[in-house]
């Protein structure tokens, strides 16, 4: 079945006919000039769906954390909100304040969107995920003197970072005796770091009846009330790529 995707003209809305042009308010490129290794700022990267790298050689750019990535996309920087962004209404008395763009979380799974990097240095640029911070790379993330490459970044979750005191099983999946005031803000699609998890672990499943949160990946040791920090998840992945015009 093929559709035809409707448009606004003032204030009548009609069905898009041949001649009508889509605006895609398109932002012009940024030039971003590259002195050193260095971080990119989220708010830099959501500004311009085109990036011009320029001023410099061979570079690493250190890629901005999930949480960070998501608070710019929705608009909580640059506006009034809780301090850390923090998930109000998770402990009891609380109520949600839904007025906090970070809390109503309005980016689903599977959210995306792209960003094209134009290479105008004289040599390579590789892109790093920052440790802990819920960016998962995928394949290999670099741009090639005098090339463009186009980047997808996809959300896998939106949910707000959060520390939660859990039990660790060796060679199990599952984080058990998780608190009852928590466990409601751990969905799946989360990144999972502590003592004892495993590398790249993410969240599979939260049985919110046991308090058990399921992972990726298995356990490295067993304890106690392990502090283990839940973020939400970005990957990237480099889509395509071609010579500078």
């Amino acid at each position: 079945m093929l559709g035809k995707p409707f448009i606004n003209a003032g204030n009548l809305k009609q069905v898009m006919n041949p001649g009508d042009m889509i605006d895609l308010s398109e932002q012009p490129i940024f030039g971003y000039p590259l002195t050193g290794n260095q971080a990119l700022l989220a708010s830099e990267l959501v500004r311009s769906e085109f990036i011009a790298l320029t001023g410099g050689v061979a570079f690493t750019l250190t890629l901005p954390s999930a949480d960070a990535i998501i608070k710019s996309i929705i608009g909580s920087l640059n506006k009034l909100s809780p301090p850390d962004n923090a998930l109000y209404g998770s402990l009891p008395g609380q109520s949600v304040q839904t007025q906090w763009p970070a809390n109503v979380q309005p980016l689903q799974p599977g959210s995306s969107f792209r960003r094209t990097f134009r290479n105008e240095n004289s040599g390579i640029t590789t892109f790093a995920a920052p440790a802990t911070a819920g960016i998962q790379t995928l394949g290999t993330l670099t741009v090639a003197a005098a090339l463009w490459a186009e980047f997808l970044f996809r959300v896998l979750s939106s949910a707000p970072s959060i520390t939660i005191p859990v039990t660790t099983t060796n060679t199990t999946l599952t984080l058990t005796n998780v608190p009852a005031d928590f466990i409601a803000n751990v969905t799946p699609g989360m990144s999972v770091y502590g003592v004892g998890i495993g590398a790249a672990a993410v969240v599979t499943a939260v049985n919110l009846d046991t308090r058990v949160i399921t992972v990726s990946v298995a356990s490295t040791a067993t304890a106690d009330n392990v502090g283990v920090l839940f973020t939400p998840t970005v990957t990237v992945q480099r889509l395509r790529s071609g010579t500078n015009v």
